[in-house]
């Protein structure tokens, strides 16, 4: 067990509430690996290779005390989450986006652009906002209602993201984390997860569309 967890690049953890039962209590091999797995954190501060799988229950229920503030991908539905599924996935393969530092996101000048001839043409109308994503993608925001994520080195739509029912006017990402908003003449604000493309939360109040 323990060569399996050092020399594989990752580990899926699959938790249930009897799984967060049998590691917090050290009870068996379920404790035994506990005790392996924090021991691999602690020593080689590669707790990315430790994937969380929510597989029943909620995660207060179902995660290891060792592994309640880590982000997991939630595969407790039936059906169970094509975007968390397609997450899972971009991980394995390391197809994952990199988390944009702070002050690059808006600073659309700081990516290394190909030639000038590169055309983007997918948004169907006029395209609102750009805002520039981590190192070679940015993203747009269209009066198709719709906003899109680009690489910019081979010009194609990497992902979309639906759910303004009206023109996207602005984007905005969220310094240090796989987030972004958007602002639509719709007269509301949502929060995105780009690794998901999950709506995170919808924010209204506004009594006009659009936002600087």
């Amino acid at each position: 067990m323990e060569d399996a967890v050092r020399n594989n690049d990752f580990v899926l953890v699959v938790c249930t509430p009897k799984y967060k039962t049998r590691s917090d209590g050290r009870e068996g091999g379920v404790g035994y690996e506990g005790d392996i797995m924090t021991g691999e954190v602690l020593t080689k501060r590669n707790h990315r290779k430790f994937i969380s799988i929510l597989c029943k229950g909620t995660w207060p229920d179902a995660a290891p005390s060792w592994m309640a503030g880590k982000y997991y991908i939630d595969l407790s539905g039936n059906p169970y989450s094509e975007n968390q599924y397609r997450d899972l996935l971009d991980t394995l393969l390391g197809r994952r986006l990199l988390v944009p530092a702070v002050g690059v996101g808006s600073d659309f000048e700081n990516i290394s652009h190909p030639p000038a001839s590169r055309i983007y043409k997918r948004q169907t109308q006029a395209v609102n906002a750009i805002v520039s994503w981590a190192e070679n993608s940015f993203l747009s925001g269209s009066s198709d209602n719709t906003i899109r994520l680009w690489n910019i080195k081979t010009g194609r739509c990497i992902r979309i993201f639906s759910g303004h029912t009206n023109a996207v006017s602005n984007l905005a990402i969220v310094p240090e984390s796989h987030r972004f908003i958007s602002s639509s003449w719709d007269k509301t604000l949502r929060v995105w997860d780009i690794r998901t493309r999950d709506c995170l939360s919808v924010l209204k109040g506004h009594r006009s569309g659009g936002i600087d």
